[in-house]
Parts: structure tokens; C-alpha cells; sequence
């Protein structure tokens, strides 16, 4: 097994610290924390570690997220590879919420879903 990734542990705790712990699909405990653009697709830095991309969840729920990639696409649980997290809202707990790079979420407009769902 490699060495912790220091830096990933900083900014999961982060994550976590910003959903307050909740699965933002569920409102369950969350013990995970989702990549809403797959690492698979790139080594880019905000795409690792940037919070627009991080998503505090359950077991459960992150489980159902990769095995369902067209409604997790759909809900904005997934981002494409093309896409910008911070400009994806993604529906869950709160409703449709933006989740922005300096570790803030807030409510997506009407606008800004509308804005989104038109490019699905």
C-alpha cells in the first residue's frame, strides 16, 4: 500500500468539514468523499483536490453514484471530463447547490440550473 497522500487527507477533511459530516445525496453519516469529475480522467490538480469537484457521501450513496453514471450525470453527482465542477450545480440534500473552489456551497439559481441542464 503507498503512503497517504498528504494533501488529499488535508482537503477530504476539508470537504467533509464543509458538508458538516452529511451525505449530501442521503443526509446520512458520510464516510467518503466523491470525485464528481472521475480521477481516471486526469491528473489536474483542481480536479484532484479542488472542492468544487469533492462531495462528502456515504458508502451507500457512492457505491449507487459509480454504478448509475447516467443519473448521477443527470443530477450532477458526475462531471464530464470537459465540464467545470464549480459551474455544474449538483442536486442532493439541499436541492440544487453550486459548490464553489474556496470551500462554499450555495443554492443554485433557476437560472444557473436552467443554464446547465440545457447542456446535458
Amino acid at each position: 500500500m503507498s503512503k497517504p497522500d498528504h494533501q488529499w487527507i488535508q482537503i477530504r477533511r476539508l470537504a467533509l468539514e464543509r458538508d458538516d459530516g452529511t451525505c449530501q445525496v442521503c443526509g446520512g453519516p458520510a464516510s467518503d468523499v466523491h470525485h464528481r469529475k472521475p480521477r481516471s480522467i486526469g491528473p489536474s490538480t483542481v480536479d484532484r483536490y479542488g472542492l468544487a469537484n469533492l462531495v462528502s457521501v456515504c458508502r451507500r450513496c457512492h457505491q449507487a453514484l459509480e454504478h448509475r453514471p447516467m443519473s448521477s450525470f443527470e443530477l450532477g453527482r458526475l462531471v464530464h471530463a470537459s465540464a467545470v465542477s464549480e459551474r455544474i450545480p449538483m442536486f442532493g440534500i439541499d436541492g440544487w447547490t453550486l459548490y464553489a473552489q474556496d470551500g462554499t456551497k450555495r443554492r443554485a439559481t433557476p437560472g444557473e440550473i436552467n443554464a446547465w441542464k440545457h447542456l446535458c
